[in-house]
């Protein structure tokens, strides 16, 4: 499924400033790439408290990009590492992934 980003929530937080924006969407394209490699390891340790902090940043991130899809399964990647409920979290987060990769492709 191919993923969009709507920037009006971002334009609001940023106080409709563009180099702001510019700034954020860079940021976030460096950034993500690195968190689903974090969530792998985490995934692959067994970190299940790092994990669930790194799916909480990835959830404000796609919050202000308003993306809800994607802010929805992180939340769910989160609680499920929190709750200890690990035996589906492989799954959710190749699915994650998938999103974010798709959304990434989608990024000015």
């Amino acid at each position: 499924m191919q993923q969009s980003l709507d920037l009006t929530y971002l334009k609001t937080l940023m106080s409709e400033d563009e180099n702001l924006v510019n700034r954020f969407l860079t940021i976030f394209k460096t950034q993500c790439p690195q968190q689903l490699e974090e969530l792998r390891t985490h995934l692959l340790n067994e970190d299940w408290a790092s994990l669930s902090t790194v799916a909480h940043s990835m959830k404000t991130q796609f919050t202000y990009l308003s993306v809800e899809s994607l802010a929805a399964q992180a939340i769910e990647i989160e609680t499920l590492a929190d709750e200890g409920n690990t035996d589906i979290i492989s799954d959710k987060i190749a699915s994650f992934e998938k999103g974010c990769r798709s959304l990434l492709a989608s990024v000015p």
